[in-house]
C-alpha cells in the first residue's frame, strides 16, 4: 500500500487505520500469549519447586569484552510469590561488585 500518495491529512488517516489494525492484532496475540504463560505458571506452582532457575534468551558483550549484558526468563520468587519472570543482568568483568540484576 502506498502511504505517500495524496495530501498529508489522507496519509495520516491511512497510517492511523493501519496502526489501529496492527494494535488490535497485537492485543489479541498478546492476550493469547498471556493465557499460555498463566497456564504454565499455574502448573509450575502446583509442583511446589521452591528453587529459582533461569535461562538466558539474549546476551551481548562489548567489543573490548569487559562489559556484558544478558536477558533471561525463569522461575523465581518475587515479593513472596513464585512465578515466571524476566530479568536483565549487566556488569563489567573488571569490576564485578558493580554488576546488576533486575527481575
Amino acid at each position: 500500500m502506498a502511504t505517500n500518495a495524496g495530501p498529508p491529512s489522507v496519509r495520516v488517516q491511512n497510517s492511523f487505520r493501519q496502526l489501529a489494525a496492527a494494535a488490535a492484532n497485537l492485543n489479541s496475540v498478546s492476550d493469547e500469549l498471556g493465557k499460555s504463560i498463566e497456564e504454565l505458571d499455574t502448573d509450575l506452582k502446583k509442583l511446589n519447586l521452591g528453587i529459582s532457575a533461569w535461562v538466558t534468551i539474549f546476551e551481548d558483550q562489548a567489543e573490548g569484552g569487559e562489559h556484558w549484558y544478558t536477558e533471561q526468563i525463569g522461575y523465581t520468587k518475587i515479593n513472596n510469590k513464585w512465578g515466571i519472570a524476566l530479568r536483565t543482568c549487566s556488569g563489567d568483568y573488571s569490576y564485578p561488585p558493580a554488576d546488576t540484576s533486575t527481575a
